[in-house]
């Protein structure tokens, strides 16, 4: 009998056995609740009332005016009113606009309106390329130089002469720089230097130098003609600079593989290395710490003035000007060209 309760099998029964008994046991108990449960028939009677509660509270009393005018009888004629029209909402919204308006504020300011709202005749649109031509060498490695040229040619719009050739045009040189090139954006100033009486007037205008390269001999122009900023030469101005900062170094580091250390070994069985008292590792230290120093002193002078581009005169570039030109918003000293045109007659074709 325990033989065949051991083997196989008979596990296999007992285990069977085992489940159909909990099977059954948890049958019979949700038979058993279901049987006990009492719930209430379709057919049941259901009537059920809230408690209801009265509470005696005093109340509120009226003002007097109010109280005699709610105790005032009304006429019969005032009862009937006329029911108000419906409105929608677009017209409401315009006869509220109406009563919220009221009288204008004072101006204090005279009714003309400013001449930057009015485009006179003389003027050109947005993204005119003006030509110019350098007529001081700039260099890069003074930033605050100043770029002043001349128009070489006449800018044209409408068959009139918006800004003529030969008027000078001065701007700054940005901080950026880019390879050979130098950039220059931001405010430009051209001056008039006619024979006419628009002679002197100022202009100050938006834009960016762009690089102008043409062959005047063929008409042709070159590959890099529009690029941004001023092309010109990348000079380097000691050659010896490099040569300099490369011993430093090597001295300043070599320096430090002569010293005399001693061995420690460490509670994890590694090895260190401290430099020893000595007098010949302060000469040494104070060696390198001079090596280093001069070392970076070349590097500075090398980043600053190591290489500056230069650009010479007679360099052709562009202004392409990032705004609408509009003659009228130029002046001779205080006097507008507003002023002038007014007391003179203009005759401005080109």
């Amino acid at each position: 009998m325990f033989a065949f309760i051991k083997s196989p099998l008979g596990n296999a029964l007992i285990m069977l056995a085992l489940v159909v008994f909990i099977g059954a046991s948890i049958v019979l108990n949700s038979l058993a609740q279901a049987g006990s449960s009492d719930f209430t028939q379709a057919d049941e009677a259901y009537d059920y009332k809230p408690e209801v509660y009265e509470r005696d509270i005093p109340r509120f009393k009226l003002p007097k005016e109010i109280a005699s005018a709610k105790a005032a009888p009304v006429a019969p004629e005032q009862t009937e009113k006329t029911p108000e029209p419906i409105l929608s909402r677009p017209l409401l919204a315009r006869q509220k606009q109406k009563k919220t308006q009221g009288a204008l504020p004072l101006n204090l300011f005279s009714s003309q309106e400013s001449k930057g709202n009015n485009l006179s005749s003389n003027y050109a649109p947005f993204g005119r390329l003006v030509p110019c031509e350098l007529t001081i060498t700039v260099e890069s490695n003074s930033i605050n130089t100043p770029i002043i040229g001349l128009v070489t040619e006449d800018v044209v719009h409408a068959g009139k002469v918006i800004i003529p050739a030969g008027a000078e045009v001065h701007g700054k040189a940005s901080e950026g720089r880019t390879r050979d090139r130098i950039d220059a954006s931001g405010t430009w100033n051209f001056v008039w230097r006619t024979q006419d009486y628009l002679n002197g007037t100022e202009l100050t205008l938006e834009g960016i130098a762009l690089d102008r390269e043409i062959d005047f001999n063929t008409g042709l122009w070159g590959l890099r003609d529009g690029s941004a900023g001023l092309k010109g030469y990348l000079i380097k101005s000691d050659n010896w600079n490099e040569i300099k900062l490369f011993a430093a170094t090597f001295l300043a580091a070599a320096t430090q593989g002569i010293k005399d250390y001693d061995e420690y070994i460490t509670e994890t069985g590694s090895t260190v290395q401290l430099a020893k008292s000595t007098a010949g590792n302060a000469a040494l230290d104070g060696t390198t710490a001079i090596l280093e120093e001069y070392a970076q002193q070349i590097r500075d002078a090398i980043e600053q003035d190591g290489f500056y581009i230069r650009v010479p005169t007679g360099k052709q570039f562009y202004v392409y000007v990032t705004q609408t030109i509009d003659v009228q918003e130029g002046s001779r000293g205080n006097i507008s060209n507003l002023n002038i045109w007014n007391n003179q007659d203009p005759n401005n074709e080109g």
